[in-house]
């Protein structure tokens, strides 16, 4: 089983190779969760799994597969609103005081 991975505008685009199905999600919307051997793909709002694959079975929009996990993590960190590890519920807040 293959994904063709690539950006079509605002989407990151996954379309399964054997079936011919396409799946598009909003890049923004987008977190990756590396599991070492399986990468999820997640819902940045609701943390929701969407979609989980083993990285060995992704391609690039040609067909290529990637040379190695992290070309295809630089892809999804370039591509989507990044990695959990990253944003996990972490935000920034600043405060200021009325002057």
């Amino acid at each position: 089983m293959a994904f063709k991975f690539s950006k079509r505008g605002n989407y990151l685009v996954v379309e399964d190779t054997i079936e011919g199905t396409n799946r598009e999600y909003p890049s923004k919307d987008i977190r990756y969760k590396d599991y070492i051997t399986r990468i999820v793909l997640n819902l940045a709002y609701n943390n929701e799994s969407i979609f989980e694959f083993d990285w060995t079975e992704a391609q690039d929009a040609d067909g290529v597969a990637f040379a190695n996990k992290e070309k295809l993590l630089s892809f999804l960190r370039n591509t989507t609103g990044s990695n959990l590890k990253l944003t996990d519920g972490a935000a920034d807040v600043i405060i200021q005081s009325p002057v």
